[in-house]
């Protein structure tokens, strides 16, 4: 038996013979949250906003899922989601994927309790 594997590559894209995209394929998610710092044990709500570039422009990611401390919701047509947390000390990661999409991140810094910032 005689088998040969073809892959043929586009410019600046990355080809899988079993046909998945790769993250190159797709655009990325750029996730932002506000607030980025937060105080250690105070009930604060993080709004994260998920966009994509489309050429020269920004666009909202509708339906995407943002993962942040133990909490899971999706966007809204404005690429919106609110999460209220409560949390300790520490650096705490969010993450916002779709299908179509390669996921993005964004960071929240919680600072002890009393601590300027």
């Amino acid at each position: 038996m005689i088998c040969a594997l073809t892959v043929c590559a586009v410019a600046g894209a990355t080809a899988r013979s079993d046909g998945a995209a790769t993250a190159t394929d797709r655009s990325r998610i750029q996730l932002s949250v506000r607030p980025a710092m937060a105080e250690a044990n105070a009930v604060t709500p993080f709004r994260f906003r998920a966009a994509r570039r489309a050429g020269d422009h920004v666009r909202p990611v509708r339906a995407a899922t943002v993962s942040f401390a133990g909490a899971r919701a999706r966007t809204d047509v404005r690429g919106v989601v609110i999460i209220v947390r409560r949390l300790r000390t520490g650096t705490y990661r969010a993450r916002a994927c779709k299908t179509s999409l390669a996921c993005g991140t964004a960071r929240v810094v919680v600072l002890p309790h009393g601590v300027a910032h």
